[in-house]
C-alpha cells in the first residue's frame, strides 16, 4: 500500500505467474469520495487502447520500444523520458532481468525497510515450506508511512498513521 492521501488510497498487488513472470494490479479507492475509473486509468497512464492493448491489457510502452522514451523530453528537463510514474517503475523492474541477483547487495542503514521486509518474507516463506501456519498481521503491524522519523525514535514505535478521510 503506497502512503493514503486526501485523494486517493492505493495498493499495488504483483502475483506471480510462473517462476519469472507476474500481473501487476491496482486497487484504488477513497471511502467518501470515491475514484472515477477513467479518471484514474488516465492518471496512471493505463487507459485500454491507448496506454494497453484492451484484449490482452499488455502495455503499449514496453521494452520493445524502449518504453517509447523521449530524448527530446529528456534534454529539456524530464529525467527518465518514459511518460508516467507507474511505466517509470515498470521500466525499472523489467531491466533489472527476469530474475535479480540480490546476492551482492550492498545495503545500508537507509535500506533497513527492504532487509526488514526480505527477513519477513523468508520466514514465511519457511513457514509455508514447512506448512507452518503463517503469521497473522493486523492493521498495526502493517501499514504504509511517508514521512520524517527522528533517529532517536524506534521504527517499531512509529504508530499507525491516521489520515483524515474527509
Amino acid at each position: 500500500m503506497i502512503p493514503p492521501t486526501d485523494q486517493y488510497n492505493l495498493i499495488q498487488m504483483l502475483v506471480p505467474i510462473d517462476d519469472i513472470n507476474c500481473m501487476f494490479y491496482w486497487i484504488a479507492w477513497h471511502e467518501t469520495k470515491g475514484i472515477s475509473t477513467d479518471e484514474w486509468r488516465k492518471f496512471c497512464d493505463a487507459v485500454p487502447g491507448v496506454d494497453v492493448d484492451p484484449v490482452t491489457f499488455r502495455k503499449v510502452r514496453n521494452t520493445d520500444n524502449n518504453y517509447q522514451q523521449d530524448r527530446a523530453a529528456m534534454k529539456l528537463g524530464d529525467f527518465t523520458g518514459i511518460k508516467g510514474i507507474p511505466m517509470q517503475d515498470m521500466a525499472m523492474w523489467e531491466s533489472m532481468g527476469p530474475i535479480a541477483d540480490r546476492s551482492d547487495d550492498k545495503l545500508g542503514s537507509s535500506d533497513r525497510a527492504i532487509f526488514e521486509f526480505r527477513k519477513t518474507m523468508l520466514a514465511q516463506a519457511k513457514d509455508t515450506a514447512s506448512e507452518t501456519p503463517p503469521k497473522a498481521y493486523n492493521n498495526r503491524d502493517l501499514f504504509s508511512f511517508e514521512g520524517m522519523v527522528s533517529k532517536d525514535v524506534k521504527w517499531r514505535e512509529v504508530p499507525s498513521p491516521q489520515v483524515d478521510r474527509s
